[in-house]
């Protein structure tokens, strides 16, 4: 079975190709879906090994693909980079994947690491994305990412990558707080080049407390007025999934059907 894979459903309305390097993640994320994953009940969501063989499966697949323009993300059911000593086998494997001329964006929660990698993104164009809730509170960052870097150390590293001529983007779920949504567009329109927004999805495995925001947030209104921000910020909608364009927003299904 190939490492890099054609996602389905919610996950291939962000990339067409994907490749997951770790099994388990370590930033304990209590909203993370991995676990509802058929096989996948017993990880840890504070520990990350890579997968067996990973460099010399993604090499496989790499030579395999090489040349395609489609964009692979790393990753989906864990982060690109976790909090072990291995962590560099992510540098190892994009600089593979740059030999074989594709095309990758990252997706991630932590912050100082990926810096290790932005010479590499920006000489092959890559993207760089980070996920963002809408909250800031250290509270809340305890609560519900004990152990990913801080919304304001994510946005740093944003900054950052925007200051060394890389492509940015941010996947803006789950959604918890139109307020904290809103301030983070405003905050940040001037970094980001492509925005992708959801929502927050009911879930029996979710914290009571997000249960609560799940269903009560007026869905409506959030698309409203988060789409009419970006849009007063300059960003214009694509309906396509799995593609980053500078200057445009994406809305994800479980969201725009909720667009009167």
């Amino acid at each position: 079975m190939p490492i890099i894979y054609t996602p389905r459903g919610r996950a291939r309305e962000y990339a067409p190709f994907a490749a997951n390097i770790y099994r388990g993640c370590t930033c304990g994320c209590v909203y993370c879906f991995v676990r509802s994953i058929p096989g996948n009940r017993e990880l840890s969501m504070l520990e990350a090994t890579p997968r067996a063989n990973i460099v010399e499966k993604i090499r496989k697949d790499a030579e395999k693909m090489r040349g395609c323009k489609d964009l692979i993300l790393l990753c989906f059911t864990c982060d690109p980079y976790p909090d072990i000593p291995e962590v560099g086998i992510t540098s190892e494997i994009l600089d593979i994947l740059a030999e074989n001329d594709l095309n990758v964006t990252v997706l991630t929660k932590r912050a100082v690491t990926p810096i290790r990698d932005f010479p590499l993104l920006a000489k092959q164009g890559w993207w760089y994305g980070a996920t963002m809730t809408g909250l800031h509170g250290k509270v809340e960052q305890l609560d519900y990412e004990p152990l990913a870097a801080t919304w304001h150390q994510r946005m740093m590293t944003l900054k950052f990558a925007k200051a060394k001529n890389i492509r940015t983007w941010v996947s803006l779920e789950p959604a918890l707080s139109l307020s904290g949504s809103l301030e983070l567009v405003d905050g940040m329109a001037d970094t980001i080049d492509h925005w992708k927004i959801g929502k927050l999805n009911h879930s029996k495995d979710l914290p009571h407390e997000l249960q609560v925001i799940a269903e009560e947030m007026d869905w409506a209104r959030y698309l409203k007025d988060v789409e009419g921000e970006l849009v007063g910020r300059g960003f214009k909608e694509i309906e396509e999934p799995g593609v980053l364009e500078p200057g445009t927003y994406y809305i994800k299904n479980d969201l725009r059907k909720y667009r009167s």
